[in-house]
């Protein structure tokens, strides 16, 4: 396992734990695989962004593997597993504070197209800030950065979400 997929169990915690500390509504967003057990229903174009505060779950556990806990979907109990590799991002719903991952094409470490655009730009890794409000769509994040589109804030002040660029 390379060391950002290490990483990113601790990075999610992290941010979990910032948002619940701070009052704030922890939402993630996935991108399903067929390993995922999510509500069907919910899923729009191959993702779903989950409430994963302390009010919206039970039995809500982050293991180095998955992120997995029980949710309430019109009224019905549904067990919900989510791969650590397929979380998108992590971020608080009241700000869009949080941080966003790269996806990965598959376990053996190879990169999609738009990693390997990112990757002739940048030498070392590194966080970006990324300005994001909590209607912004994690693909529409990878798109502006990849064509160098800039996103208008609507707000005074920004709001940022670190990205980590390899």
């Amino acid at each position: 396992m390379e060391n950002s997929e290490t990483t990113r169990p601790y990075l999610i915690r992290a941010i979990y734990d910032w948002c619940v500390d701070g009052g704030l509504t922890p939402y993630i967003s996935v991108s399903v695989s067929p390993e995922a057990r999510v509500p069907n229903d919910y899923v729009k174009g191959g993702e779903i962004i989950l409430n994963v505060g302390p009010d919206a779950t039970h039995n809500f556990s982050i293991s180095n593997e998955e992120v997995k806990f029980l949710g309430r979907f019109s009224g019905r109990s549904s067990e919900v597993q989510v791969p650590i590799r397929d979380i998108l991002a992590i971020y608080s719903k009241e700000t869009g504070q949080g941080l966003t991952f790269i996806k990965r094409k598959d376990s053996d470490s190879q990169v999609d197209e738009e990693e390997k655009v990112l990757d002739s730009d940048v030498g070392k890794p590194r966080l970006n800030l990324v300005p994001i409000s909590p209607s912004t769509n994690v693909a529409n994040i990878k798109a502006d950065k990849l064509s160098g589109k800039k996103r208008a804030s609507k707000k005074r002040k920004s709001q940022y979400i670190l990205k980590r660029i390899k």
